[in-house]
């Protein structure tokens, strides 16, 4: 009985050991992989894409969770012109995150650099709905319409990204007077220039 209670004790140990360490893996997996995606977008920033997605590549290898590099090595697939590619990306992106925006955005700039403008335009009326704020939805839907040369349907659109574009002035002229507060007249002045480009 005594041997069987000890069987029972030091796997139960063994179990709590396992656990323990592995939970220890993962949190110091977390913390490299995103130091590794901090200096993926600092070479990205510089448009490094090679150096860039190497560094997606291994953060993804420390973490397969963490989204943001996968994210970052969808960006880096549009940009090297590699559409379908970056489509199972974000694609895959809104399979597990739903409500990610901006993976939703940049799958449909994806479909209409790759000419896929019927599909893309009906993600862009589901955004339109539920993300009408965003002046990003409405200039993808520019893009549309100019592909498909409809002029007027295209200076609709812009007016409505116009519109909703005008609302970002209150960001930077609540950033222009934080600088201010804190003595940062050349900042504050930057931000003001900023949201006077936006209103005019």
């Amino acid at each position: 009985m005594k041997i069987k209670i000890r069987g029972i004790t030091v796997f139960f140990l063994a179990v709590c050991f396992s656990l323990l360490v592995n939970s220890c893996t993962g949190k110091d997996g977390r913390k490299k992989a995103q130091s590794l995606y901090i200096s993926a977008l600092e070479e990205y920033s510089v448009h490094n894409l090679a150096k860039a997605s190497e560094l997606c590549f291994a953060s993804l290898k420390m973490d397969s969770e963490f989204f943001q590099s996968e994210f970052l090595q969808g960006k880096i697939y549009f940009f090297n012109s590699d559409y379908e590619s970056a489509l199972k990306t974000f694609s895959s992106l809104i399979k597990k995150y739903p409500h990610y925006t901006e993976a939703r955005i940049w799958k449909i700039r994806t479909l209409i650099m790759q000419g896929s403008l019927d599909e893309a335009q009906k993600l862009l009326e589901s955004e339109v709905v539920f993300n009408g704020s965003d002046w990003r939805i409405f200039y993808l839907y520019s893009l549309c319409y100019r592909c498909d040369e409809s002029l007027d349907k295209e200076l609709v659109m812009l007016t409505n990204a116009e519109s909703a574009l005008k609302d970002s002035a209150k960001v930077y002229q609540a950033f222009e007077k934080n600088w201010e507060i804190l003595g940062m007249e050349s900042k504050a002045q930057l931000y003001k220039e900023k949201s006077e480009i936006i209103r005019k």
